[in-house]
């Protein structure tokens, strides 16, 4: 499983730095980050190193697990993706913001809610953010169950 983890932040970091924007390498983004969360429970030991990484895929696997182990989130963390990675990022950290909401053992949603507001802001000041992560985060912000 660890073998198969570093390959596949391996795949998405050249991804990332030889295909040109558009909905192909957002296609593969999304194919490698399937895979990301499908090792995400057996390979979740492994999260403070990841989070750590210069790997931007190793981030990307990081959001992933905790996607997938919402308990796992790190809030402040999570918030800092919006700032430092690629837009592609963005997305899947609002979803792992929606689901520590929503994890009964996660933190509470107010508090949730609150770093929701502060990466919507970062995402506004874009030059073209992205509307599905805008939603994403307004609708978490606004109360929204499963939002």
């Amino acid at each position: 499983m660890q073998a198969e983890l570093d390959k596949l932040c391996l795949q998405y970091d050249t991804i990332l730095r030889t295909m040109p924007a558009g909905a192909l390498r957002t296609q593969e983004m999304n194919r490698i980050l399937v895979k990301l969360r499908a090792l995400g429970p057996s390979t979740s030991g492994r999260i403070d190193a990841l989070k750590r990484s210069g790997s931007a895929g190793s981030r990307l696997a990081a959001v992933a697990m905790m996607q997938m182990e919402p308990e796992m989130a790190d809030l402040p963390w999570l918030l800092d993706r919006f700032s430092s990675e690629a837009p592609f990022v963005f997305y899947h950290a609002a979803l792992a913001l929606v689901n520590a909401a929503n994890a009964e053992s996660g933190p509470d949603r107010g508090g949730v809610a609150e770093f929701a507001r502060q990466a919507l802001a970062i995402v506004e000041d874009h030059l073209k953010p992205d509307e599905a992560t805008v939603a994403v985060l307004r609708a978490l912000i606004e109360g929204g169950a499963n939002a």
